[in-house]
């Protein structure tokens, strides 16, 4: 998968210096967030997204402020909750993190309703 995706990457950015006389601002700028909007997607695809650890460790303590656990949770638990929350709060996570306060607290407010 990696190698596929920088490939991808590798053909989008080959574009060569006398295209470019050719090319509006305007378009280069689509390219771009075209190119950006496909990334983002193909990212949001891999189910094996990969959070560094204190994006974790926000994750967990905004579970454990929302719920009644009272042990520390395990990152295969984790990894469930990701996968269960909806996938506008999991777009938010991958784009923002779990530190992000906006997603922490909306992960906050979806928790405490599955806890009613």
């Amino acid at each position: 998968m990696k190698t596929e995706l920088e490939n991808k990457l590798k053909e989008f950015a080959e574009i060569r210096a006398n295209d470019v006389e050719d090319i509006s601002i305007a378009e280069l700028r689509q390219l771009i967030l075209d190119g950006a909007f496909w990334m983002y997607e193909e990212v949001k695809e891999d189910k094996s997204i990969k959070f560094e650890v204190h994006e974790w460790n926000s994750l967990h303590d905004t579970i454990l402020n929302a719920s009644k656990f009272e042990e520390n949770l395990s990152s295969d638990e984790l990894q469930k909750i990701f996968e269960s929350m909806p996938e506008d709060l999991q777009d938010d996570a991958i784009h923002w993190g779990f530190s992000d306060s906006v997603v922490s607290d909306n992960i906050y407010e979806w928790y405490m309703e599955l806890e009613k």
